[in-house]
């Protein structure tokens, strides 16, 4: 269907160009403001009426083929980190780095509904749905349409803006097993919260509500999922963010990454005709 019909339909929808080349959708309602890149199908931004953005988006960012957009939500698909059995492809995958289409985009109120089909890999073919009002809505549904079970590890790589990160805290990980990826070894939370003063990259096995506190906004942000049973925190410190050249030198202290994910010991295995969907319901708050 073809994207300006679908946007004629609906108010406080249009589409936009984020740079030459890389469209984007902006959607408006009393309740938000979101935009949408059709590149790598990532919800780049979300603020909520009269209150601060909930997601970072780098102001270093770049749209450039064949490069992931720091900030919002990447989407991690249809392999999670590097590939091992082919080093040469994309760490994370190819959706973040594809084009997708705009398939479905009604309103009901304050309410988007938005959907996306984009390429297929190998088999796996994917499909994103996005709810924008009062909260964000993601899933992301994978179909194997080949005659073979395939491996499928994915992640909605959340950047959830905070006023300093090292004043933030994430609860809801007591009890559960950790994979930590700066140290190589594997834990568990007794203590919480999780602070953030360097480098945090850990695989937690949770399928559970986590919460991020947020006290430089007051808010808390709640993140439920469904379809995971693994979520990646990451903050890359100040030494790596340096070393990033799509961030500014102190842009650590501006955001938490809290993925809901299918990783580690998580990743799943799609029979034929089978399909997985991934999702997450991220919702805000006084604090």
């Amino acid at each position: 269907m073809d994207c300006d019909d679908l946007l004629a339909d609906w108010s406080g929808a249009r589409q936009i160009e984020l740079a030459p080349g890389f469209p984007g959708l902006e959607l408006t309602s009393p309740a938000m403001r979101a935009v949408i890149s059709l590149y790598g199908a990532q919800l780049l931004e979300y603020s909520p009426s009269g209150q601060a953005p909930l997601l970072y988006l780098s102001p270093r960012a770049r749209f450039e083929a064949g490069r992931a957009i720091r900030g919002g939500v990447p989407l991690c698909w249809p392999w999670f980190g590097a590939n091992i059995p082919e080093p040469d492809q994309p760490a994370h995958g190819v959706a973040r780095l594809s084009r997708w289409a705009l398939t479905r985009l009604e309103r009901d109120g304050t309410l988007f509904h938005v959907e996306l089909s984009g390429p297929a890999w190998r088999g796996l073919e994917p499909v994103i749905r996005f709810e924008l009002g009062d909260g964000i809505g993601i899933r992301l549904s994978t179909l194997n349409r080949s005659d073979r079970p395939l491996p499928l590890g994915s992640a909605l790589h959340s950047y959830f803006a905070v006023g300093d990160a090292r004043r933030a805290r994430v609860t809801g990980m007591a009890g559960r097993d950790f994979d930590d990826k700066v140290t190589g070894t594997r834990g568990r939370y007794v203590d919480e919260p999780q602070c953030f003063g360097g480098e945090v990259d850990r695989i937690v096995y949770t399928g559970g509500e986590l919460v991020l506190r947020d006290p430089d906004n007051r808010r808390r942000i709640r993140i439920a999922t469904s379809g995971s049973a693994s979520a990646v925190i990451w903050n890359p410190g100040a030494e790596r963010c340096a070393a990033f050249g799509d961030l500014e030198p102190d842009a650590w202290t501006r955001f938490v990454c809290i993925e809901t994910a299918n990783a580690g010991d998580d990743v799943r295995r799609l029979d034929p005709g089978e399909n997985h969907t991934l999702g997450c319901r991220i919702r805000h708050e006084p604090d």
